[in-house]
């Protein structure tokens, strides 16, 4: 039977059997749409390398003054580094994380993140609109100026281009916007400052809530840049002994979420599992109640492969209406989640052929085995037993 008349015979009977059309499909399209979405937010947030060029030269580096105690750097070690020591190609410091009052022509409560110059620069990112931070912008008494979340500029400006010069009022004083932030770094911040002391005695402190990354040059290890950076430190201070601990950013980015991933990971794995055994079900049990019509088309002299042929162009029909569903609804989630965790979509087309793969196996084997031991069966055996 030509390709196109078995396709329109499935068709026929997928319509005139509605239950089982609408389980089958119901089974697949949540299968497909819950795994590719479960394990796409998953990939995005937690499993790819941070999204910047050469993620693996990030580091972030903390200052080990005691056994188990922690400190940032001083703004002016950090400086330092950058031109003392070779392995080190660019440095940034931020800090900042809690919310304040912005005054926008209206008050806002958002967070403001103070960054030190060349942020922008050590993440191989551009600006989406002006310029970045410069070794001007920090020093003591120069004029405030301030960069727009990407988010905020959209949400609060409308994305307006001649938002560059205005004035918004933060804690520090009126600052003029200069810049905005590129879309993905760091969504949670509305408003970026430079950081800088009020006094000079400032800059050689040490304390927590300061962050420090680096971008080593390539080919430096952590263990290298670690022990030159603790070097410096003592020749600073003869009788320190603290150490520099510098971990990869993609590490202290995503430590403590190890049980998470797992935990995430399994419930992908069991979704996938409970799919393919519910498809493999469904679809076995429809091809034990055809062992009669496959009885007769076995009597009038088809083959075994044209039975099963047959048969498995009749499944074909619950599998591609699902996978469409799946498909269509995974993408759906995953931009109304996206909307609240990422800037851009993530889309993981991989996930989904996988996920889209197992199952469509899953359902081709489980029609494929009642039909091929049905067509080996002898006919007139299979219809005295009716």
């Amino acid at each position: 039977m030509p390709l196109w008349h078995d396709l329109r015979y499935g068709f026929r009977r997928l319509v005139s059997e509605p239950r089982f059309a609408l389980v089958a499909i119901v089974t697949l399209a949540v299968a497909i749409g819950a795994s590719s979405t479960l394990f796409s937010v998953i990939d995005a947030a937690l499993l790819r390398a941070v999204p910047y060029p050469h993620p693996d030269q990030l580091a972030v580096v903390l200052i080990e003054e005691t056994p188990g105690h922690l400190v940032g750097p001083a703004l002016k070690e950090v400086r330092a580094w950058q031109t003392a020591l070779p392995q080190v190609q660019q440095t940034c410091v931020w800090r900042g994380w809690s919310p304040e009052v912005i005054d926008t022509g209206e008050f806002d409560r958002a967070r403001v993140r103070r960054w030190s110059e060349g942020c922008l620069d050590l993440y191989g990112l551009k600006p989406a609109l002006g310029r970045g931070f410069t070794a001007d912008d920090t020093r003591i008494g120069a004029p405030l100026v301030a960069m727009l979340g990407y988010r905020y500029w959209q949400q609060r400006y409308g994305a307006a281009r001649d938002v560059l010069g205005k004035t918004i009022r933060v804690a520090d004083g009126p600052a003029t916007i200069v810049g905005v932030v590129p879309a993905g770094q760091d969504r949670t911040t509305a408003v970026f400052v430079p950081l800088r002391s009020t006094i000079a005695a400032d800059e050689e402190k040490r304390g927590r809530g300061t962050d420090t990354l680096l971008r080593l040059r390539a080919g430096v290890t952590l263990q290298a840049a670690g022990t030159a950076i603790t070097g410096l430190l003592h020749d600073d201070a003869k009788a320190s002994r603290a150490r520099a601990r510098v971990t990869s950013l993609y590490d202290d980015t995503t430590r403590g979420f190890g049980t998470t991933i797992r935990t995430l990971a399994c419930a992908v794995g069991l979704i996938l599992l409970l799919a393919c055994m519910n498809v493999g079900g469904l679809l076995l049990a429809r091809g034990r109640s055809r062992q009669t019509e496959i009885a007769i088309r076995a009597s009038l002299g088809a083959r075994t492969g044209q039975v099963v042929t047959h048969v498995l162009r009749d499944a074909c029909w619950p599998l591609v209406c699902g996978t469409v569903a799946g498909s269509l609804g995974a993408a759906a989630a995953t931009r109304v989640i996206a909307a609240f965790l990422f800037d851009t979509t993530p889309t993981d087309i991989g996930t989904f052929m996988a996920v889209a793969i197992a199952l469509t196996l899953s359902g081709t084997l489980a029609a494929w085995l009642p039909a091929r031991s049905a067509a080996r069966v002898d006919p007139s055996l299979a219809l005295r037993s009716e």
